[in-house]
């Protein structure tokens, strides 16, 4: 009787050493372990928020996975799903495998269903394709690729709708983004979003900030910075997804909400470190264009006194500055006309 009790205790905490509690457990040896009807959670705590029952679950420590047979998932206490067969993460390590899935529907597409799929591929590096049935409109294909590196990080994500049975036509989008720097004093941060038609979102975002997305930006910027020196480059477009109808008359066209590309903008900034009196300088130049309309040359300079003292228990600061502004306009010859006294009442 003493054996039996010690033998039942000490399986008793070897379950628990493992993350749930179980009837029966055999050691198989290199971390290596059988659990016969058993509960595995790795939440801590009496309440658990998810909890897996099983008739057997094996779990291998070495590689971070468990799997489960004739198994119930339970979301605190209340019984959710059940399979024969579960294969599952026993660690905090990264894991190739299926993510949850999305299940949905709505009035534009119909039942829809997307099953990601995760790819660990590298320690700065993964991937996730998503599978995505739309219902009335077809087969979607999503994925994104996320790379990381000492110093660079980005991420390339797009999705392909081939013949969308609702639109009629083929449909993408694609997005990459990137922000780095060669070394301690130059920078780089670039991003390019573009889809297939000005109806994308509206059709095939299922969430409410897709669907309000008016604007794509595609900039690429560099930057050097040093001690009391900044300078920056930058290029800036943007795809525009309210686009006038054709058909509009040039009074709402002359006033379409297009934004200006900046190509390019050049941007200084100087100030000196030596306190308490410190001179600075901002300037800037911009060239602003937009198709079928007026644009625009700005130089912009400020020049800076700044003076400031702290004392600790009081401190004082004070600020003077010119700042003068240019503006240089081309294309009024290009630009839409309109004849106002044909709007009035």
């Amino acid at each position: 009787g003493v054996a039996k009790a010690a033998l039942e205790t000490s399986v008793k905490y070897l379950a628990v050493d493992l993350g749930g509690k179980a009837i029966r457990v055999n050691s198989l040896g290199d971390n290596q372990y059988r659990l016969r009807n058993a509960d595995y959670s790795t939440c801590p705590g009496p309440t658990k928020a998810w909890l897996l029952s099983a008739k057997r679950i094996e779990l291998d420590r070495q590689t971070g996975r468990g799997v489960a047979h004739d198994a119930t998932m339970k979301i605190y206490g209340v019984p959710v799903l059940y399979t024969p067969y579960l294969n599952f993460p026993i660690d905090d390590k990264r894991h190739s495998g299926v993510l949850p899935p999305t299940i949905g529907s709505s009035s534009d597409s119909g039942f829809e269903l997307a099953v990601p799929y995760y790819f660990n591929l590298a320690p700065n590096y993964d991937a996730t394709l998503v599978p995505r049935v739309l219902g009335d409109r077809g087969l979607q294909l999503g994925g994104q690729l996320r790379y990381l590196h000492e110093h660079h990080r980005g991420e390339f994500a797009g999705e392909y709708l081939p013949s969308d049975s609702e639109y009629g036509d083929d449909r993408s989008l694609f997005h990459y983004e990137h922000i780095g720097r060669f070394n301690e004093h130059f920078g780089i941060d670039a991003n390019y979003t573009r889809v297939s038609d000005d109806q994308y979102f509206d059709d095939l975002s299922n969430d409410l900030a897709g669907t309000s997305t008016s604007q794509l930006e595609r900039a690429v910027r560099l930057t050097f910075a040093d001690t009391g020196v900044r300078f920056s480059l930058l290029a800036q477009d943007f795809q525009t997804l309210d686009d006038i109808n054709e058909d509009e008359d040039d009074f709402d066209r002359a006033f379409a909400n297009d934004p200006y590309t900046r190509l390019p903008q050049a941007r200084l900034e100087m100030l000196t470190p030596t306190a308490p009196f410190r001179v600075g300088f901002n300037g800037e130049f911009s060239n602003f264009k937009r198709d079928d309309d007026i644009d625009a040359l700005r130089t912009d300079a400020e020049p800076r006194l700044l003076w400031g003292v702290d004392r600790g228990g009081w401190y004082a600061n004070s600020e003077l500055s010119y700042r003068i502004t240019r503006y240089d306009l081309r294309g009024f010859d290009d630009a839409p006309t309109v004849d106002a006294a044909a709007y009035e009442d």
